[in-house]
């Protein structure tokens, strides 16, 4: 598991869910987080 991080998003609805990042995807792929 080493380099993933999960990372939780709560919705505005008060939908939750969970969002398995690759910590080195970060850096070239930023689109992982919701705008």
């Amino acid at each position: 598991m080493a380099g993933k991080q999960l990372v939780a998003f709560t919705l505005a609805d008060g939908t939750k869910f969970l969002v398995e990042v690759d910590k080195q995807a970060l850096t070239s792929s930023p689109t992982v987080f919701l705008r």
